[in-house]
């Protein structure tokens, strides 16, 4: 009799540990699309409430089919006999039947919900919540591969566009120095060029020995207070000779 009593007590203690808890989900919508975030509300009965807590099952899996995504604070209804939580769920496996059941710590949890029909989603299986499918090493190889092609591509053609520029801003400051070596009409034009002599020869070394030859016309006059008419008309007859000389040392700018 003693040894029936002992056994009764373990198991009202362990019964007073252990119950089903009742949580339903009552949807809003009348159609779920599986993997869709929707709104519901989570209905808790006083039991459920307290072994429970809202903050536990936000980011779980209720019975491998119903995410719970985000769930407000709850709300008391009905005199404290039941309470209410605003929720966003994601219904992730379709339930075959109702309830699903699950477990937390040493609860059982049965879950309901309101009639809804769910329809199944037309993506592979890879994507519906909680299939996901990890790749293979290979798999990730060839990815890090391409990935690594790409890259090496978009540096190289990033590097010609830019030797490109380079050389195309190159080729217009030429241009534009070769245009002012030809472009002087009247003798304050010549001493200009002639003030830019090293500019113009880092360029076009070629030139060299045409400038020493206008050199040694305009240096009969540069140097004076001033220059008559005369004297300014033969350093631009110089200035035509160094021009004609020097055609074929502009390097085919």
């Amino acid at each position: 009799m003693k040894r029936i009593v002992i056994l009764l007590s373990l198991f009202l203690s362990v019964s007073a540990f252990a119950s089903v808890l009742k949580l339903e989900i009552r949807f809003q919508e009348p159609k779920i699309k599986q993997g869709s975030v929707v709104p519901a509300t989570l209905v808790f009965d006083a039991e459920s409430s307290q072994k429970l807590p809202i903050n536990k099952i936000v980011g779980e899996t209720l019975g491998g089919h119903f995410y719970i995504y985000s769930a407000k604070p709850l709300l008391t209804k009905d005199n404290w006999n039941a309470f209410e939580s605003e929720a966003t769920v994601i219904v992730g496996k379709i339930p075959e039947a109702k309830p699903v059941s699950y477990k937390s710590g040493d609860n059982e949890i049965m879950v309901l919900w309101n009639d809804v029909e769910f329809i199944p989603t037309e993506a592979p299986k890879e994507l519906i919540y909680g299939t996901f499918e990890i790749p293979s090493r290979a798999q990730i190889l060839k990815w890090l591969s391409l990935l690594a092609v790409f890259i090496i591509a978009g540096l190289g053609i990033w590097k010609f566009k830019k030797y490109l520029d380079n050389k195309n801003s190159i080729q217009k400051k030429k241009r534009e120095l070769k245009d002012e070596v030809l472009s002087a009409k009247e003798y304050a034009d010549v001493v200009s060029i002639w003030q830019k002599k090293s500019q113009i020869l880092k360029v076009f070394p070629s030139l060299e020995d045409h400038f020493k030859e206008l050199e040694v016309v305009l240096f009969k006059y540069q140097f004076k207070p001033s220059q008559t008419e005369t004297e300014k008309n033969q350093v631009m007859t110089a200035y035509r000779e160094f021009i004609n000389k020097s055609q074929g040392g502009f390097n085919g700018i």
